[in-house]
């Protein structure tokens, strides 16, 4: 172990060691004779320096290696375990280390008889496991008749087994990646070695090696699966080195996934034989294959369109299925682990387990929670609760056992129990639970008072009749987090409006005067709020004041009632010492005073999508051309009350949960876990057009940096083969004001191959040069095993034209044999090679930037009439309603405006509206008026749309035509 900085706690225990006082005394290593146990306390003395931190020069570390071989002289037990230790923390401090080579190659050849050889160190071996000999006690077999018949030479030979183990986990770190092949008979020799400290410590070793020398590692397949189903040694001595508990196994299983993960098939096939037999004996083992299990079944449901493949009979998940239900039943770590596995698989996706599938979990998870040990409740009671924010319906045969964890004296445990019995609860027990949680609110750490608030939020909303009880307790603790419910609006507003007058946090107070501004024009009393927010203004800083103005011109612009009250309120302000209050009454003033301003700057609900923004005005002054402004038209428009979910979803310690860390414990383990690609993005996100994250590849390519300050839209990527291809192969469409540049990234997972200049050929389905012509392809000269690299296609548009059309698509690359390790080709000679992939796609929806507008109907009769265009349509084949919608909204690439994407089952008429910016930015708003045909599978529609310019209307409308 080695600690980047020094160990703060060093001091507290008393550790003070100076290193050049250490360097210095290590000259007794030169002594003769060697004094072994001022030795070993002088290197631990040298291990601590380097545990905490301390820093030794390459000058320094070598002499100190060099000083400590010659202690290979000593065959004393106790000092050779701690040289090994100092060997491997100077591996890579220290020069020339390959010179102790050969010393531990002799220790891990080593026979007992050999190393201790004298009856000193014989003795002195045996007294470090307790025992002592007499005088006539001189080699291994008297030893043996010392210890008696039934006892034999074990504490002795476990020294031996010890030092053949840490030599060979020393020689593996100071080798480099040309010499390994050196010590790869040892390393193969001890993976099958019976004893399993030594065959342990070589698979460790080999994920060490693992990748430096991949293709070597591969080649011990045989000796891991040998390892794998081979149960060591045990022996009933007391010897810790020859007591296994298939420990073997776990480390073995965990390189042969290592060695076989860029194969599917490869690895569906070690999950099923494993599954299918019982020869996993060790408990660890068996929650790493349950782990793998899951990996299985998530690549098949992938490869599926993301469907639930459990109930497919004959599938490999249906396989892996039973297999964890059987593990249900089995000690408490396995049951544990096969139950979140199960646990995390229910979702709202159609890849999800049923309400039956996942209740063997269920039933296991209630097990543990009666266990007597705290982890195992803990970590039941937070599956569960993971479980219940998915479907709460689940867990509601287990509230009768968790009700009883609620007084537990653990506090970790008896949250957990009641935020889950939150979700599941009944409205009887509510005013009990409320109690219990204000008994130990003060006990627990805020990371869980958040996961109660968030918990009560959702309570609110399931039972309506318990919400005054439920606001007593948010307005006690005062961390209310989201949107107040509209039946309590008004005694939620009454807490605050008491709180601020005597609160002593400016950011608090600045908070619930934004929430007085936007929830409190909406009461049936407004007026009542301007003296609290007036008395902010009188009586706290200027931070605050700036606040409570925003809050007045709120109340001011909502409600006609108000408006000459708060006038007079905000002329008070204009004489205020601060500038920035001064400002905002003045700004305030004018807007209410003007209908036009007062709609446009304090009733708009929606704001510029900031990501967009932020690009476009980075792009605008690297350019250095000011003499033009920046489009802000071409910036679309998101909802305010879209980000308050995003914020929340970042911000919330419920969100994600335990279901998502790392599946794999050690570090090796961790970094062969593939990752599943990009999430899908919310609707913020999606409409926020191009960012500085999706124009990197751009900003690195000469010949296309230019084009940037007229970047319109770039989409998120789209997928062109499939996970289990040998080529992974997307593309991301970025479109200017007169360009699109086909940005098309490509993952070579071969690692046997080296790919050089991969280009892409596109083959229009239908003539383009008139509208748009190729004029440059961008390569990748030279494409390495898991490595990522884009191919640039460039277009240029004729002014106006926004061509739609579908391109043939194929990779065409020269293929070369390479060593899987250095990716150094076998030769010059390479082959041609073509891969076809998906089409791409150049649709209306790539021109088009989702965007809302604060009210429809308003900005349909802004829009002139002359350019509406009007079309009446039946399209045959949809079922609902909102399948219509949805392949609208799709299809066009716009935003659905007021909740109009939503269609209630039983709908037979609907009206879709849809708002977006055009390439160029111009505004379009679209109006579909829709009747389901149930009988014939048909809707039938009228298209009216209108936009700032009357082509685009006409060019919107000839898209759902075609």
């Amino acid at each position: 172990m080695s600690f980047g900085k020094k160990d703060e706690d060093a001091e507290s225990r008393g550790v003070f060691y100076d290193k050049s006082q250490v360097l210095l005394e290590t000259r007794v290593f030169n002594e003769t004779p060697l004094n072994p146990r001022k030795s070993r306390l002088l290197l631990g003395k040298v291990l601590t320096l380097l545990y905490t931190g301390e820093h030794l020069t390459r000058a320094e570390a070598t002499d100190l290696f060099f000083a400590t071989t010659k202690l290979f002289q000593n065959k004393d037990p106790g000092l050779r375990q701690i040289i090994y230790l100092l060997i491997k923390e100077l591996a890579d401090k220290a020069d020339d280390v390959l010179m102790v080579t050969s010393s531990l190659t002799k220790d891990i050849n080593a026979k007992p008889e050999e190393l201790f050889a004298s009856p000193n160190l014989l003795s002195s071996a045996a007294a470090s496991f307790g025992f002592s000999f007499g005088s006539r006690t001189t080699s291994l077999s008297s030893a043996s008749a010392a210890l008696g018949a039934g006892a034999g030479p074990g504490a002795v030979l476990g020294t031996n087994v010890c030092h053949r183990a840490n030599a060979l986990r020393a020689i593996c770190r100071i080798m480099d990646p040309s010499t390994i092949p050196a010590i790869e008979r040892f390393l193969k020799q001890a993976i099958v070695d019976r004893t399993a400290a030594v065959s342990t410590a070589a698979l460790v070793s080999s994920y060490h090696v693992f990748p430096v020398a991949r293709d070597l590692v591969r080649r011990w397949v045989n000796e891991v699966q040998e390892a794998l189903t081979s149960p060591k040694v045990t022996s009933t001595s007391p010897s810790a080195y020859l007591s296994t508990g298939y420990i073997v196994q776990y480390h073995a299983l965990g390189l042969l996934y290592l060695i076989r993960q860029a194969d599917r098939m490869a690895v569906a096939k070690l999950v099923q034989s494993l599954a299918r037999t019982s020869n996993v004996r060790s408990q660890w083992a068996q929650c790493m294959l349950v782990r793998f299990a899951v990996k299985c079944c998530e690549d098949e449901s992938a490869s599926f369109g993301g469907k639930n493949m459990v109930s497919v009979d004959g599938s490999l998940s249906a396989a892996m299925y039973e297999y964890l239900k059987s593990l249900c039943n089995n000690n408490d770590m396995v049951m544990l682990e096969a139950a979140r596995a199960l646990v995390s698989m229910v979702n709202s996706t159609p890849a999800s387990l049923t309400a039956t599938q996942v209740q063997p979990a269920v039933t296991a998870l209630q097990q543990l929670l009666v266990s007597p040990k705290p982890a195992l409740k803990f970590a039941a009671l937070r599956t569960l609760h993971q479980l219940a924010q998915v479907n709460a319906s689940l867990v509601t045969t287990c509230n009768l056992d968790m009700e009883q964890l609620v007084s537990d004296s653990n506090r970790s445990i008896a949250t957990f129990a009641i935020t889950t019995l939150l979700k599941t609860g009944t409205e009887s027990s509510v005013d009990r639970l409320m109690k219990q949680i204000s008994s130990f609110m003060s006990e627990i750490s805020d990371e869980f008072k958040v996961i109660i608030i968030d918990a009560i939020r959702v309570l609110a909303v399931k039972f309506p009749a318990k919400q005054a009880v439920m606001l007593s307790f948010l307005a006690s603790v005062l961390r209310d987090e989201g949107g107040v419910l509209p039946d309590c609006l008004e005694t939620a507003l009454a807490h605050l409006c008491e709180f601020i007058e005597d609160c002593e946090f400016t950011k608090l107070a600045v908070r619930i005067l934004h929430l007085l501004g936007a929830e409190g024009p909406k009461t049936r009393d407004p007026a009542k709020y301007l003296r609290y927010i007036y008395n902010r203004v009188i009586l706290e800083n200027s931070n605050v004041r700036a606040a409570a103005v925003t809050a007045l011109a709120a109340f001011g612009a909502h409600v006609d009632a108000v408006r000459p009250t708060v006038r007079v309120l905000l002329t008070r302000c204009l004489d205020d010492p601060d500038d920035e209050v001064r400002d905002r009454a003045t700004f305030n003033l004018a807007a209410l005073d003007q209908a036009e301003l007062r709609a446009q700057y304090l009733l708009n609900d929606t704001v510029l999508a900031v990501p967009t923004l932020q690009a476009k005005l980075a792009h605008y002054t690297a350019a250095g051309d000011f003499t033009s402004a920046v489009d802000v038209a071409a910036v679309p428009r998101i909802p305010k009350a879209e980000l308050v979910p995003a914020r929340r979803r970042a911000g919330s310690p419920t969100r994600g949960g335990a279901m998502n860390s790392p599946m794999l414990g050690s570090p090796a383990m961790r970094t062969m876990t593939p990752t599943l690609g990009p999430a899908t993005p919310t609707p913020a996100a999606a409409a926020a057009g191009p960012t500085g994250a999706s124009t990197q590849w751009l900003e690195k390519e000469p010949l296309l940096a230019p084009l940037l300050p007229t970047l319109f839209k770039s989409t998120t990527a789209v997928p062109l083969t499939d996970r289990e291809l040998e080529y992974h192969v997307s593309v991301v469409k970025h479109v200017f004001r007169d360009w699109l540049v086909l940005e098309i990234e490509v993952v070579n997972t071969m690692p046997e191959v080296l790919l050089e200049n991969v280009a892409v050929s596109l083959v229009p389905d239908t003539p383009i040069d008139t509208v748009m012509k190729q004029m440059a392809v961008v390569p990748i000269a030279s494409l390495k095993a898991h490595d990522a690299q884009r191919v640039f296609v460039a277009f240029q548009r004729a002014p106006g034209a926004v061509p739609t059309v579908s391109f043939a698509t194929k990779l065409t690359m020269t293929v070369k044999d390479c060593d899987p390790v250095t990716h150094v080709p076998d030769s010059d000679q390479g082959y041609p090679e073509e891969f076809a992939v998906e089409d791409v796609d150049i649709t209306l929806a790539d021109y088009m930037l989702p965007t809302t507008v604060p009210d429809f109907s308003s900005a349909w009769d802004a829009l002139d009439e002359p350019s509406q265009v009007v079309e009446t349509l039946q399209v045959p084949g949809i079922p609902t309603l909102a399948v219509a919608v949805a392949q609208i909204v799709d299809l066009l690439g716009m935003r659905a405006l007021e909740g109009s994407n939503m269609v209630p089952a039983e709908k037979h008429a609907h009206t879709l509206v849809l708002g977006g910016v055009f390439l160029g930015g111009v505004p379009v708003l679209v109006r579909v008026r829709m009747v389901l045909d149930a009988g014939a599978q048909a809707v039938a529609m009228e298209v009216a749309v209108r936009a700032g310019v009357p082509e685009v209307a006409q060019v919107v409308a000839q898209a759902l035509q075609g």
